[in-house]
């Protein structure tokens, strides 16, 4: 990038840059007019010893201005002084209205993919701040449209390329703001990884309840309705909720969708940001498998103890008793077997984010090494 400007700038002091940057200017036109480009053209020499250019006027750093007009760039240094002039050439002609812009930047972008004349590069040294920021604005609603699966992606790559690599502060709020909202895998990756980040795939599944929680709900057999109805919602219906996790250097991002019978129900998207953060682990085998133990033991206890009262005293009717400790007791082991049995016969472990406000989050079904890497990311204990 510090090539491009450098050569640029060094143009701009050219004497006779005008009639030089014109001449690429003609050729620049000529390509974008018809959107083709079969080679540097042979009218190119002509035009070249048209302008009379001196032995002192032709040489520059990056190669000898005749040599390059008459037959095109040859070398990376050639195709610099190419794309320098291309530049100067293309700010000679700005855009004058909002129209005029969302043109220009269409021509920047496939000028960028099918010619030489590619001045993504330096467009804010060459265009101003106003009309720069007007051009990436252009640009970036040219990368938003190509997101989804008929888009056309080449000129937009290259657009969110640049974005993430411009130097402008503005280029590049554009840029995380795309890469929040753009769904497309390579849009998202030409936009640039923030660093120390890392993205996890697994499915949303509810995150851990207090102890209290759980065994208020187990008591009261709320614990056995709505563990019944997950189990039933999983197998019967194949209600799945996968999501995936971008851990950033601000923040966590977390995109999950509900699926039922194969068929998309709901989007939805999670934010947390670093400093609302307050414990991130991961469970691999049988999360809190004392404390469910313990439960279920309390409840079969509980079961076999009143039965042998009741034997013992003749109650009226012990069948409504024993039923309601059977309910608790069924109640904690299936929330016990959604919670980690599936997850550890699979040979995965889940990732558990706990905000300082609101509900956790758990992803499931992760590899170990995912689950470490996220954690890693997150530079959490």
């Amino acid at each position: 990038m510090d090539r491009e400007i450098a050569a640029f700038d060094a143009l701009a002091k050219h004497p006779r840059l005008d009639a030089v940057a014109g001449l690429v200017g003609e050729l620049v036109r000529a390509a974008t007019t018809g959107r083709a480009f079969s080679g540097w053209p042979e009218s190119a020499a002509g035009k070249v010893e048209a302008l009379a250019l001196t032995d002192v006027e032709a040489e520059t750093d990056y190669g000898d201005l005749r040599a390059v007009l008459r037959r095109g760039p040859e070398t990376e240094a050639e195709g610099t002084l190419v794309r320098a002039l291309a530049a100067h050439a293309l700010a000679s002609h700005p855009p004058s209205d909002d129209d005029a812009t969302l043109r220009f930047a269409s021509e920047l972008l496939w000028l960028a993919a099918e010619t030489p004349f590619d001045a993504l590069r330096t467009i804010d040294r060459a265009l101003g701040e106003d009309l720069a920021e007007a051009t990436w604005s252009a640009i970036a609603a040219r990368v938003r449209r190509a997101d989804g699966p008929n888009g056309s992606r080449g000129e937009a790559l290259l657009g969110a390329t640049a974005l993430a690599a411009s130097s402008s502060a503005f280029a590049r709020k554009l840029a995380a703001r795309l890469k929040k909202e753009l769904r497309d895998p390579w849009l998202r990756g030409a936009l640039g990884r923030e660093e120390g980040g890392a993205v996890v795939d697994g499915e949303m599944t509810p995150g851990p309840r207090s102890l209290v929680a759980t065994i208020c709900l187990g008591l009261t057999g709320i614990l056995f309705v709505v563990s019944g109805a997950r189990l039933f919602a999983k197998v019967a219906l194949a209600v799945k909720r996968p999501a995936t996790v971008r851990i950033g250097a601000s923040g966590i991002d977390i995109e999950t969708r509900t699926e039922m019978l194969g068929r998309t129900l709901r989007e939805r998207r999670i934010r947390i940001d670093r400093a609302a953060l307050a414990r991130a682990a991961r469970e691999v085998r049988y999360p809190r498998v004392a404390f469910y133990a313990g439960l279920f033991a309390l409840a079969i206890g509980s079961y076999l103890g009143v039965s042998l009262l009741v034997d013992g005293t003749r109650a009226a009717s012990p069948s409504l008793l024993a039923l309601g400790l059977v309910i608790i007791a069924a109640g904690v082991a299936i929330d016990f077997g959604l919670a980690g049995l599936t997850t550890s016969v699979r040979g995965k472990c889940r990732l558990v984010l706990v905000p300082r406000r609101g509900p956790a989050v758990a992803i499931d079904g992760l590899d170990r090494d995912v689950a470490d890497r996220a954690l890693e990311a997150l530079k959490v204990g």
